[in-house]
């Protein structure tokens, strides 16, 4: 990705197979080949020695943590939206932790990732649903990483749209199943975050309509909810939380409310 985004005219951060490949004026991250949300990635250091895990280096970027969603067909390629990412938890900084969108991208920043995706998508062959993480900053769009499937960020965007994108991914296939465009409801922006344990946990009995009632278009505070029961250890995933508000400040003040709450209720037990 990082040769194609270059050769067309993208800034992108540096990257190397090899630690003697780095230049010494910028900071880099090692990104472990084998994993998935920022699980493993930490900032390179003097005292960094290889393990058998395969890894590359990237260059480390500063800015605000974002997604771009599109859509790859044989007619070309659509930007649908995009999140800023919450990331960051006890085991990582750079973990992914959640979403809050969609995001508020200005004109510019909007062209910039409308055009990534088409290169992307022609270059790489891409059909359906496919994410883009990236810095922003004052410098533009800085790409990391490329991800070819349904991404944590899309729920979040068919939430505040109303919009099904599953539906736009099996149009992308030529499928007519899924061709009925769905009338759900919206909210103006939708957050949501990882409950992580601070201390090792028995996740209890709660509501019994919140562990087993489901509404397709309706939204649900919780999601991801244990059985009851589960022994969950210090800094795993306990469930996810959901939040929406008029504003992007009042979505996310709303949702580190609810996380607080839950985090409180669920450790006293």
């Amino acid at each position: 990705m990082h040769q194609v985004l270059l050769e067309h005219g993208f800034v992108s951060p540096k990257v190397a197979a090899r630690r003697d490949e780095l230049p010494r004026v910028a900071a880099f991250l090692v990104k472990p080949f084998d994993s998935g949300g920022g699980e493993g990635i930490e900032l390179l250091h003097e005292s960094w020695r290889p393990t058998a895990r395969g890894c590359y280096f990237q260059e480390r970027i500063a800015g605000v943590s974002c997604s771009a969603i599109f859509v790859g067909s044989e007619g070309g390629c659509r930007f649908l939206g995009g999140t800023r990412q919450l990331t960051g938890r006890a085991s990582s900084d750079f973990a992914y932790a959640g979403s809050i969108g969609p995001y508020p991208f200005d004109d510019a920043t909007f062209e910039t990732l409308r055009r990534m995706g088409e290169v992307l998508q022609r270059e790489f062959g891409l059909r359906g649903l496919f994410g883009v993480d990236f810095l922003l900053n004052e410098a533009g769009v800085w790409p990391v990483e490329l991800n070819p499937r349904y991404t944590a960020s899309v729920e979040v965007l068919e939430l505040a749209l109303g919009c099904s994108f599953i539906g736009e991914h099996a149009r992308a296939f030529g499928t007519t199943e899924l061709t009925e465009k769905l009338a759900l409801p919206s909210w103006a922006y939708v957050g949501k975050r990882v409950l992580f344990a601070s201390r090792s946990l028995v996740f209890p009995e709660i509501s019994k309509t919140l562990s087993s009632s489901f509404d397709p278009v309706g939204f649900r505070e919780l999601a991801d909810i244990p059985s009851p029961g589960t022994e969950i250890g210090a800094g795993d995933p306990i469930l996810t939380v959901f939040a929406h508000g008029a504003t992007l400040i009042e979505c996310d003040t709303r949702l580190q409310a609810i996380l607080r709450e839950w985090l409180q209720r669920l450790h006293q037990t």
